[in-house]
């Protein structure tokens, strides 16, 4: 098809938009891009050409042009739709790029997020979470943990680590000091593993996990059946506002993201109701250190629907008047980045499957391709914003009240 003026015009506006955005925005690094008329363009930080290089192709020129109203959803959506040409390898260094580039708060861009209202978290779960089991299991490993892995040696395999994430939290909850048959209380209990590694610790114990996801549902009671722990493990489709039972521990991993802002107070609230006196609450949770800086546009409507990450602060300015003390905190965004780095191995090492799998049941509505490359390009930004950017993984010990036993934290550092 032959070009006309508008095209000529279209490219031309792209040319001089992304020269502006790369002079403007590159600090470190370099870039070499072939663009949509095969020209090689090479653009070198104006700070210093030491950092991370990075080779693409862009084939198309509206790409550019998109990126002025969200550069998120434009690199995105291009690099799923394969306009937008890069290395699955070289995307480490293509967010690394991003993030050593990145200005120090958060640029608005025209975007309204999805809704995390009551009544459209059951949906945004799903969206994410029932993709299926089997896709899961894919790159999860055994375990089926969907969370940030703990390396207590550098050494440890994906499952290793993800044992020993147990261990860590299971030491934080003091499981040894609750009386033979209390009351465990697992918020957003995923595939299940968790709920079912505390009842195999706590003989005696009552094990409650609640969770909006039918798939996970569906595959934490069978996991519970298996490993013979049924009669004391209980799953349930519940949300985190219609807890009404009392509790001796609780314990929260990964579900805090999907709370929402507005309903940081409530989520703490309900929790405090939720534990008995001489309790204790563990919260595991990604966080950030902008609180202004929302999830974005490309993460919200392709991966999490109506998610958003809190600060420590934040945290803290919320569960405070609700009551709680804070026992202790750490961070373990290491632990993260190197959580989704085997992901992506895995990930990559079932590529044909996935797309096998995607094209079968028209994951997402897109073609096996789209959705490998949509699911990849989460994986290693999640990476990169662990491991370059602002992104932490926090854990916390909060009770209602100070315990005055004289404790030190040798069992958690083994």
């Amino acid at each position: 098809m032959a070009r006309t003026f508008r095209d000529d015009v279209t490219r031309q506006a792209a040319g001089v938009l992304l020269d502006g955005i790369m002079h403007a925005g590159l600090q470190y690094g370099q870039v070499d891009l072939l663009d949509w008329n095969d020209r090689r363009r090479r653009y070198v930080g104006r700070t210093s050409a030491d950092g991370p290089s990075v080779r693409l192709a862009v084939s198309d020129p509206k790409v550019v042009l998109s990126c002025a109203a969200n550069a998120s959803l434009a690199v995105g959506e291009a690099y799923m739709g394969g306009t937008l040409v890069i290395g699955e390898k070289e995307l480490f260094s293509f967010f690394e790029l991003i993030a050593k580039n990145a200005p120090r708060t958060a640029r608005r861009q025209l975007y309204r997020g999805s809704s995390n209202a009551q009544q459209n978290q059951a949906r945004n779960i799903a969206y994410h979470y029932d993709l299926g089991n089997d896709y899961y299991g894919l790159f999860l490993g055994a375990t089926m943990l969907y969370s940030c892995a703990y390396f207590a040696r550098s050494d440890m395999s994906l499952d290793e680590a993800q044992h020993a994430k147990v261990d860590h939290i299971v030491a934080k909850l003091r499981l040894d000091r609750m009386r033979p048959n209390g009351r465990v209380l697992d918020v957003g209990s995923g595939w299940g593993h968790l709920a079912v590694e505390i009842a195999k610790r706590a003989p005696k114990a009552r094990v409650v996990g609640i969770t909006l996801s039918d798939q996970q549902l569906e595959y934490a009671r069978r996991l519970a059946e298996r490993e013979e722990v049924a009669e004391r493990v209980e799953f349930r489709k519940l949300g985190y506002q219609d807890v009404d039972e009392q509790f001796d521990r609780i314990v929260s991993v990964g579900m805090f993201e999907h709370v929402g802002k507005k309903d940081y107070g409530l989520f703490f609230r309900v929790m405090h109701r939720a534990l008995a006196d001489d309790g204790v609450f563990v919260l595991h949770t990604i966080t950030q250190q902008d609180p202004a800086r929302r999830v974005d546009a490309w993460t919200d409507r392709y991966i999490f629907p109506g998610g958003n990450l809190p600060t420590k602060a934040q945290i803290a300015l919320s569960s405070e008047p609700a009551g709680w003390y804070s026992e202790e905190t750490e961070d373990l965004a290491p632990h993260y980045a190197r959580t989704l780095e085997l992901w992506w191995e895995n990930h990559a090492q079932h590529k044909a499957g996935i797309i096998e799998m995607a094209d079968a049941f028209k994951m997402e509505k897109m073609t096996g391709e789209e959705f490998y490359r949509m699911r990849t390009l989460w994986l290693i930004g999640s990476w990169a914003g662990f491991r370059h950017g602002k992104l932490g993984l926090t854990q916390l010990v909060l009770s209602k009240t100070k315990t005055g036993e004289l404790r030190t934290r040798a069992h958690q550092y083994r």
